[in-house]
């Protein structure tokens, strides 16, 4: 049987403790899972083989019995048993292929210099070493600690790797970091009884002097990994493996995600989630072998391949978007038929050549995303996992990335968003900011850390990777990122404002329309169509007076606020007695005007009625009553009680889902059961 020999860290100066690295990364937006997807994937495609198209990775959940996988490692079986009495238990499994594995010395003393420092030491005994990889994804060791917040602690590394002379070698240990304040006696360090000071941190492997170094011997550990169900590395296969053994499912389930009132389709497997959070994180660079800055990603989910066909249509937009700013449109391109910009984002005096970068985004209507029967797919925000930060409309999402292929973050407030108009509800605006990444950066002072945009970013970002920031680097600043912003949003807001004028003069149209239609009985309407109509007084431009038999009233004026919301302004005076109407909204076409509940029913549209009554207020005595359809309970008119001889003056606003959908005001009369109607 192999055994691994523990190598407990002891107390010294200036040494971290465990309780110290597991705060290093805390993270208290996103859930573990992600910020496992997002350093997992981001190390497995930094270490990315040269000749190599793209990047495997697996990620899975294996069963294992507990002590007979336990038992290769000293001391282990007796301090897990307090804690997991069951045989049987589950591992988080990351298994990446195409990459160049745990490379370089297996100790400290096979080194001359820091630049001969590899992988292995790196992610397996060194916390915060910056990495120096052109376009890599940050420093070593601070996203790694996610690894041993996923389960308890323990992290088994196995790795194969060809070695220069052409033959390969395989690699193995495993770490331990816990909080060293625990008691004693739930600690899963194997302490001796005469250790008094603890650090919280101890390694599994070879014994070479006071130390451990990795295992290397192929039969120890083929064994090994038999025992945790994973397999082995064969043929010209080189890459890593990490084991997180010990997970708590429901757990890793429940954090953050438990706070939803209702779980969403992902929450209800590990399996599914992370299928999810890979095409959270990584759309622009998963299936996409039209991906510029090394390799794409392949990556499965126990084996079953993320596909582009099968990602989630919010990422396939955002994938779609990425694609834009390369110049790429697919035939089956999901945007096909949406409005998408495509726009060039400059600054000067920074950058040697002007062009920062380029923000790519569309107006993405509700059936695009497949929010519609039969599919009622969730929306944007829920896939991208951020809030809706208004109440009646759609927030801007804008997300931003630079050649990792990682999505630094999604917005729909601060920065990246504040000045950029929201959609109806019926409509997303997503975009993706994708930088210049190798345009070099002027100022002279800045060229020795960070010679290019790509540099400056990734110097800018903290150690988990979401947000960019703008810093001082011995007093000076570049603010760049505020440049970026500043500009991006107002390009993004011309197009908008644009397309908004396009449109504007259909809607004026409509509007005079409206106002002039207002104020007319329509043709053969309701069952009282033969009755003469209500007197009508003209006067001049002004607005005009309308009566039916209980109340005189006056549209004051229609005017649009933007280009999905109008205010109609009205009043109504009673005649000598008590009277009820009604101000409703219908839509017209082919000159048939046609009700909300019509419009929503079988035999009409069978859609949600186009245009809804957001607010009103009534100045005088009246009884106001909302009326809402049966079928999507959205209000579309107004019931208001008058007394005799009361005057009110009214305000309504009303958003309209599609604004090329001409909408009518009705005024009906219900007093004593009456149907006319003027419109």
């Amino acid at each position: 049987m192999t055994l691994l020999s523990v190598d407990i860290a002891k107390v010294d100066r200036m040494a971290q403790t465990g309780s110290s690295l597991l705060r290093l990364i805390q993270n208290d937006e996103l859930p573990i899972l992600d910020l496992l997807v997002r350093e997992s994937l981001q190390n497995s495609l930094d270490a990315k083989k040269a000749e190599n198209s793209h990047v495997n990775v697996d990620l899975s959940i294996q069963g294992f019995k507990k002590d007979t996988a336990l038992k290769h490692f000293q001391g282990l079986t007796d301090t897990f048993a307090h804690e997991f009495p069951s045989e049987e238990q589950k591992s988080l499994v990351i298994r990446d292929s195409n990459t160049v594995g745990l490379t370089g010395p297996l100790s400290y003393e096979e080194m001359d210099s820091r630049e001969e420092q590899g992988n292995m030491l790196n992610l397996v005994y060194e916390i915060g070493r910056p990495q120096q990889k052109e376009g890599a994804g940050g420093s070593w060791g601070l996203g790694k600690t996610v690894y041993f917040r996923a389960g308890v602690g323990l992290v088994i590394y196995y790795s194969r790797i060809r070695k220069e002379d052409g033959t390969f070698e395989s690699r193995l240990a495993a770490c331990l970091i816990e909080n060293e304040e625990k008691d004693r006696k739930s600690t899963f360090i194997p302490y001796k009884k005469e250790e008094k000071l603890k650090r919280g941190i101890a390694w599994w492997g070879v014994p070479q002097g006071d130390k451990t170094v990795p295992l290397t011997g192929k039969e120890e550990i083929q064994s090994i990994l038999e025992d945790f169900n994973i397999e082995p590395y064969t043929g010209e296969e080189t890459g890593t493996t990490v084991i997180i053994p010990f997970i708590r499912e429901k757990n890793l389930l429940t954090e953050k995600i438990g706070e939803e009132q209702k779980p969403l389709p992902w929450h209800s497997s590990i399996e599914k989630y992370l299928n999810v959070s890979v095409q959270r994180w990584y759309a622009p660079r998963l299936d996409n072998q039209h991906y510029p800055h090394g390799g794409w990603l392949k990556c499965a989910i126990n084996k079953e391949t993320i596909t582009k066909d099968s990602m989630e249509p919010a990422f396939k937009v955002l994938q779609s978007l990425y694609n834009r700013t390369l110049k790429v449109k697919e035939e089956n391109d999901i945007l096909k038929d949406s409005e998408v910009y495509v726009e060039s984002i400059k600054t000067r005096n920074v950058l040697k050549k002007a062009e920062a970068g380029k923000i790519s985004f569309a107006l993405v209507k509700r059936d695009v995303l497949r929010m519609t029967v039969p599919d009622n797919l969730a929306s944007p925000y829920k896939y991208f996992d951020i809030p809706n930060v208004s109440d009646v409309e759609n927030s801007p999402i804008i997300s931003h990335t630079r050649k990792p292929g990682m999505i630094v973050s999604y917005n729909t407030s601060g920065s990246w968003v504040e000045r950029i108009q929201a959609q109806n509800e019926d409509e997303f605006l997503i975009g993706i900011f994708v930088p210049n990444s190798n345009n070099p950066v002027i100022d002279s002072h800045f060229k020795n850390n960070a010679a290019t945009l790509e540099a400056y970013l990734r110097k800018s970002e903290k150690a988990d990777h979401r947000s960019w920031s703008d810093y001082f680097d011995n007093g000076k600043s570049l603010n760049l990122v505020s440049r970026i912003q500043t500009t991006m949003t107002r390009r993004v807001n011309q197009k908008i404002d644009k397309q908004e004028k396009d449109v504007k003069n259909v809607k004026d149209n409509q509007l005079s329309s409206v106002v002039g239609k207002a104020l007319l009985p329509p043709r053969g309407y309701g069952k009282n169509s033969n009755k003469k109509p209500s007197s009508r007084k003209e006067t001049g431009n002004g607005p005009a007076v309308s009566k039916t038999k209980n109340f005189v009233y006056t549209i004051d004026s229609v005017k649009p606020i933007t280009l999905y919301q109008t205010e109609i302004q009205f009043s109504i005076e009673s005649n000598k007695k008590p009277s009820k109407a009604q101000i409703e909204l219908a839509a017209t076409a082919e000159r048939d005007t046609i009700k909300a509940d019509k419009w929503e029913s079988e035999d009409g549209t069978g859609t949600t009625f186009p245009f809804i009554i957001e607010d009103i207020v009534v100045d005088g005595e009246a009884d106001v009553q909302e009326v809402t359809t049966v079928e999507s309970g959205r209000s579309y008119a107004e019931k208001l009680s008058l007394n005799s001889s009361a005057k009110v003056t009214g305000k309504m606003t009303v958003r309209s889902q599609d604004p090329l959908i001409q909408m009518k005001i009705l005024m009906v009369d219900l007093t004593e059961s009456e149907s006319m109607a003027n419109e």
